[in-house]
């Protein structure tokens, strides 16, 4: 329009547009962030989102020339939310910088005073006062004082020690978040100070609180920005530990893989020395011994390639919990996996453990695997009673790949209950571990792709119960039965390590 200031364009934002401009930029702050809290679950998202929802629908009532202006409904019903609208704006501006800031983990004492002291009762007067006011409409009169007298002040001062603390911290996005907080306030004195001078009603002189508003919005978004990229860098940083780790296992297991071979070259050469060299019956001996050596070594082999696989696993699901933000069960889950490693570590060098010790393994390990199943597996170990499982030997993680099929190629295809039975039991001159669970079977995992990975798990174990009865001279023996119900239908597999009475004393 000809001869109109820009100045008379800014009093005028509530009718010309500049108002609903503004307020959908608001909005779209409140759709972005909205977005990003439910991808990630990092709260403040939710608090800043709903904090910017609150103020566009504070503003949304002064805006004029718009399709609910003369709306009767939807003007009853901002005059009985403009007070709980201006409430919550602070409830959900506290509660994001709160969290943020991290204010819980450093200042908890200020935290608690805030929550338990504060906010809560705060929280609870008004609701009250505002139900009894839709009641007993002269109780509203009361909710505007306590708004007025008692929640602003009160939310002021403790606001004031906030800031003290904020200036206090070392934080980069502090400085960002204080000077969005300057920016309001500057605009709410400069919009109070101007129209008292000037006699402007403050709806004209509403464009000063939008700039603020703006500017306010402005660092906000910016201190966001700043605390995604220190979480980017936190968990790549973390991805990174847990790739070199892995890339550390991978290089171990290749150079004992190469130092076992190079025995095994220099105990053949060693043989066929000895064989040109010795009599018949020394040639015998040497090579008892000699077959004894390389069972020993064949079961380190294979041990080897069960120990890195199982590791290679757990610390994929470290690493899956770690991106998807879910740190408490990260650190549990590794807390659980740093004792198995150290465990696995101790008994590396051992050809044999007690019954007691692969229990108390498996017991580990089946915590670890049913975390990765959001605890939906019913276990249950048990032993009958007078077995002594503290002499009775066995491989070391014998019972791991059993336990492992049984999981990934058995439970984690069926719909509702989940269940695995470990019982150890004897009968007649015999002890014996039964791996029961109620999975798919065996004919429909034959049916998948992954039945080529548990067939070759059964052999790699089956190989290793051969060379450790030969070394030791006992009789192990795996047997696996299939389960069915009374219609010749599959309910699951049961597995029994059959253990000979004789080897009665742990060897190491």
């Amino acid at each position: 329009m000809e001869g109109t200031t820009i100045l008379e364009i800014l009093r005028n934002a509530n009718a010309n547009g500049l108002g609903m401009a503004f307020i959908s930029i608001l909005f779209y702050l409140f759709i972005y962030n909205g977005i990003i809290y439910l991808k990630n679950k990092e709260v403040y998202y939710l608090y800043y989102s709903l904090y910017v929802l609150v103020n566009v629908l504070v503003f949304s009532k002064y805006q004029t020339n718009v399709f609910f202006e003369n709306n009767e409904l939807y003007a009853h019903l901002m005059l009985w939310l403009t007070y709980p609208l201006f409430f919550f704006s602070f409830v959900f501006f506290g509660l994001f910088i709160l969290t943020i800031l991290k204010f819980k983990e450093r200042q908890p004492q200020f935290y608690r005073l805030y929550i338990n002291y504060y906010l809560i009762p705060a929280i609870t007067v008004f609701l009250l006062l505002f139900i009894a006011s839709v009641i007993h409409t002269k109780v509203f009169l009361i909710l505007r004082i306590y708004y007025a007298y008692i929640f602003i002040p009160i939310t002021v001062l403790i606001s004031l020690n906030g800031i003290r603390l904020i200036i206090q911290m070392k934080d980069p996005i502090k400085t960002p978040l204080v000077l969005g907080l300057a920016s309001v306030l500057m605009a709410t004195l400069i919009l109070v100070i101007h129209s008292m001078l000037t006699g402007y009603d403050i709806n004209k002189n509403q464009y000063i609180f939008y700039l603020g508003m703006l500017l306010e919005n402005m660092f906000f978004t910016y201190a966001i920005s700043i605390r995604q990229y220190q979480v980017y860098k936190e968990r790549t940083q973390i991805q990174k530990k847990y790739i070199g780790q892995l890339i550390e296992l991978q290089n171990i297991k290749d150079v004992h893989e190469k130092q076992l071979e190079e025995e095994l070259l220099k105990k053949e050469k060693s043989l066929l020395e000895s064989q040109k060299l010795a009599e018949a019956a020394r040639v015998t001996v040497l090579k008892e011994r000699f077959n004894n050596e390389i069972s020993t070594l064949k079961l380190e082999t294979l041990r080897s390639q069960m120990n890195p696989h199982f590791i290679f696993n757990a610390l994929n699901s470290i690493k899956a919990y770690l991106i998807s933000s879910n740190k408490i069960k990260s650190i549990f889950y590794l807390n659980k996996f740093s004792k198995l490693i150290r465990i696995i570590l101790e008994n590396s060098r051992k050809d044999t453990i007690s019954l007691e010790e692969e229990l108390h393994i498996i017991q580990l390990y089946l915590q670890m695997e049913n975390m990765r199943f959001e605890e939906k597996i019913e276990i249950a170990i048990t032993t009958d009673p007078d077995i002594p499982i503290h002499t009775i030997t066995v491989p070391p993680l014998i019972t791991q790949p059993i336990i492992e099929n049984a999981i990934w190629h058995g439970l984690a295809h069926i719909e509702g209950p989940k269940k695995m039975e470990i019982h150890i039991f004897k009968e007649k001159d015999s002890y014996y571990i039964s791996i029961k669970d109620n999975g798919i079977g065996r004919t429909l995992s034959k049916k998948t792709n992954h039945y080529k990975k548990e067939s070759l798990g059964l052999a790699i174990t089956q190989e290793r119960l051969h060379y450790f009865n030969k070394k030791n001279e006992v009789h192990y023996t795996i047997r696996i039965v299939d389960l069915i119900n009374s219609a010749n239908e599959p309910i699951g597999t049961e597995v029994r390590i059959q253990l000979s009475s004789v080897a009665s004393t742990t060897q190491s």
